[in-house]
């Protein structure tokens, strides 16, 4: 058997197992250590839960769209995942890591190049990565999220020698179509409007969980500079009581993670 078919077997079979012990919540209820306290979410919307009364108080509307969220051990934080659709495309590409800046525009570069020299993939644009063929016909190695912005950065920064080669309706297309990014936020239950934004990212992010001393939370992301046969993610930390920008802890890290109970490692 290939390489890429053990790997498709792989994904299957994570996918199967995560998607049968539920750990790709739709709705989730999550305690803190003590039972004192809960975060709940319900169809994008959430809510901070009081152990004692079982009251809810609503933190963020369905529109906000939160994604994993999780509360901290001592039940004085809560943090999640935030998909943010953008409005404007240059405020949110300045929002954006200069790492993952950095490789949009690299690859935006390599886009671009191939135009000019080979024109249009029929009426869409070419493959600037390694072209991987799936059941749906082939596709770029890169995922779809990255495709995304790679393309609209293209189209919001053309030149005279490019907008002909792409075309008025392919333009147009490209920026009417939803492009999102993400934000990792944390507040404190006392005060739940007090969010603070700890990371941004283009990419999906998964998986946030606090330390258990409290003082780390550390999250997944899709890998930008993964294949389509990648399994795992980009594995981050951030403080959340510290200025300081995330740090890359392992790339294409296994898809489940854990902290050591002295959260001196992962």
């Amino acid at each position: 058997m290939s390489n890429q078919k053990i790997t498709w077997c792989l994904i299957a079979f994570y996918t199967a197992v995560s998607f049968f012990a539920g750990c790709y919540p739709k709705d989730s209820l999550q305690w803190s250590a003590d039972g004192s306290t809960g975060i709940y979410s319900k169809d994008g919307a959430l809510f901070i839960v009081d152990g004692n009364t079982g009251s809810l108080t609503q933190v963020a509307p369905k529109e906000t769209t939160t994604l994993w969220p999780a509360i901290s051990p001592d039940g004085s934080q809560f943090a999640c995942g935030r998909l943010v659709k953008v409005d404007d495309f240059n405020y949110a590409f300045n929002l954006l890591p200069p790492g993952q800046v950095k490789v949009i525009k690299a690859h935006a570069e390599i886009l671009k190049q191939k135009i000019l020299v080979e024109g249009l993939k029929g009426s869409d644009f070419p493959f600037f990565g390694k072209p991987v063929t799936t059941d749906n016909g082939q596709k770029d190695s890169f995922n779809d999220q990255h495709v995304a912005w790679v393309r609209r950065y293209l189209v919001e920064n053309l030149d005279t020698r490019l907008a002909p080669k792409i075309g008025i309706e392919l333009i147009n297309k490209t920026k009417s179509k939803d492009l999102t990014y993400c934000q990792l936020v944390c507040a404190p239950t006392a005060n739940p409007n007090d969010r603070k934004i700890l990371a941004t990212s283009s990419q999906q992010l998964w998986r946030v969980r606090f330390s258990p001393d409290c003082r780390l939370i550390a999250y997944g992301a899709d890998r930008i500079n993964g294949s389509a046969w990648d399994v795992g993610y980009d594995l981050h930390i951030v403080a959340p009581t510290e200025n300081i920008p995330p740090t890359l802890v392992a790339p294409a890290t296994a898809i489940g993670y854990a902290f050591t109970p002295d959260s001196r490692a992962i």
